[in-house]
């Protein structure tokens, strides 16, 4: 199908009339009718026919035969996975000596779903092999395996770090419009994990759990088509623009939690000991508050160093995770206890131990409450 523009309007004359002939052309070159406009009305006033065509069915199964290292700060995790597509192929249907003997098959002539991996990065260790099987039905099936080894981005969720559960994501997508095929979970192989090969162990736990979700998506695109152009494309392909925009995304997760029992050890108990030693500053004579504000101040600057230790191990995230907040927590006490410090030579000694009281009675509780969040997490 072929297509042809006469006296397209230039930009000066853009609003002006325009005269646009489209020829479909058939096979022997003859045009099965011309259409003729003089306004630039013309895309909205013609209906195209739909061109419908039936959908194929493609069956997925991912194999992620092999999970490496999860990095935190860059987003990413190493891992080789398996993706096992077939779908129905009518023209091998009467060949059942083709059947296991792949050398006299023409792969180029053949259907193919053109599957790609959406989320990898930089250049993945790919190979594809293909085969032709039979079902108990007495179907042709053509059956294609890519086996992929490398790095594959994963946008992680940190708001709840130590204690977060990670979905780790293969996006399968495909290189034709969602018009010509459907993404669909293979029912008789289905998805699964080998956890005998998770490298990661130490650090996170895996499950066995895969969940998979289907969707079409816009990609991002620059072009800006005229209503001539939209028309155009529209006879040529009997799809729509937006259509043609979409595409089909089968999306394979499995589940790590992170274990957090060397967070608690090495951020959460030194930070709860740092903050504790603000309250004996209490035992200093209130009426030096230098003395007093010295060791408060010490206190806050280590805390603060704690942190930015701890920020090192986290990506550049627009929100608090759950050690943030901790952290923060504990800054904004022995800030509390600074500004303590220096009124109390202006008080009595029985404000100042209602103050000391106040703020230990206070800190005592946000640890309760954290400590309650953390068998929570765990019973989770």
């Amino acid at each position: 199908m072929l297509l042809d523009y006469q006296a397209l309007p230039s930009k000066d004359r853009e609003d002006n009339k325009l005269s646009t002939v489209i020829h479909n052309l058939n096979e022997d070159g003859n045009d099965d009718f011309i259409l003729d406009s003089t306004t630039s009305e013309v895309c909205e006033d013609v209906k195209i026919p739909e061109v419908k065509t039936k959908k194929r069915s493609v069956y997925i199964c991912v194999v992620f035969v092999k999970l490496g290292e999860i990095d935190t700060q860059k987003e990413k995790f190493a891992a080789e996975i398996l993706i096992k597509s077939k779908w129905r192929e009518p023209l091998l249907q009467d060949k059942n000596n083709m059947i296991g003997n792949t050398t006299k098959i023409d792969w180029n002539k053949m259907w193919n779903p053109k599957l790609f991996v959406e989320n990898t990065l930089g250049e993945a260790k790919e190979s594809r092999s293909k085969l032709v099987t039979i079902d108990s039905s007495g179907e042709a099936f053509m059956c294609e395996n890519l086996r992929m080894k490398g790095d594959f981005v994963e946008n992680l969720e940190l708001k709840d770090f130590p204690f977060d559960v990670q979905d780790l994501t293969v996006k399968i997508s495909s290189g034709r419009s969602p018009t010509e095929l459907e993404l669909l979970q293979d029912t008789v192989d289905l998805h699964h994990v080998q956890k005998q090969s998770f490298i990661d162990e130490q650090e996170w736990f895996l499950y066995n759990h895969i969940e998979t979700e289907v969707d079409s998506h816009n990609e991002t695109s620059n072009m800006d088509l005229t209503k001539i152009e939209t028309l155009a494309l529209q006879v040529r392909t009997g799809i729509s623009r937006s259509d043609t925009l979409q595409k089909l995304c089968m999306k394979v997760k499995c589940r790590v939690a992170r274990r957090f029992q060397f967070f608690i050890y090495n951020n959460f108990i030194p930070c709860f000991l740092i903050c504790s030693l603000a309250f004996p500053t209490f035992s200093v004579d209130r009426l030096r508050p230098q003395n007093r504000l010295q060791l408060g101040f010490t206190l806050v600057l280590t805390t603060v160093a704690f942190k930015f230790v701890v920020n090192q191990r986290l990506p550049t995230v627009s929100y608090l995770t759950y050690l943030d907040k901790y952290v923060l927590g504990s800054v904004i006490i022995l800030v509390a206890v600074c500004v303590a410090h220096s009124i109390t030579p202006s008080l009595n000694d029985s404000i100042d131990l209602m103050i000391f009281i106040a703020l230990s009675s206070i800190y005592v509780l946000l640890n309760l409450m954290f400590c309650a969040s953390i068998y929570y997490f765990v019973s989770v």
